[in-house]
């Protein structure tokens, strides 16, 4: 696995955000929080001068984007492995193609 990867966390590619921007009615969810977890939740929402729901909806949106992103990872890794490429070997590779696409531009 390509473990040297990682994203990174300041910046947010969150397309579930872009997609909520869109005005779409909402529907609720009811969940079964353990009461330890709900007042850790309740807790931090207060610190960070938002609500519960937005700390649940900022967390799934997170989950959610850690799944895409570590989809991604895997496609590239199952990309360089089909071209015979090491895991040191793939900056080199990245770099290379970037080269021969601004010569192709220009």
């Amino acid at each position: 696995m390509l473990t040297a990867i990682r994203r990174p966390a300041t910046l947010n590619y969150s397309k579930h955000k872009r997609e909520a921007d869109v005005m779409e009615p909402e529907k609720n969810l009811h969940a079964k929080i353990p009461a330890a977890l709900l007042a850790e939740m309740e807790k931090a929402a207060q610190a960070e001068h938002t609500t519960v729901d937005e700390l649940v909806r900022d967390a799934v949106e997170r989950r959610l984007d850690n799944r895409e992103w570590l989809d991604l990872l895997a496609f590239g890794e199952k990309h360089a492995k089909s071209l015979g490429l090491t895991e040191a070997e793939v900056p080199g590779a990245i770099a290379e193609v970037r080269r021969q696409t601004r010569e192709r531009e220009q």
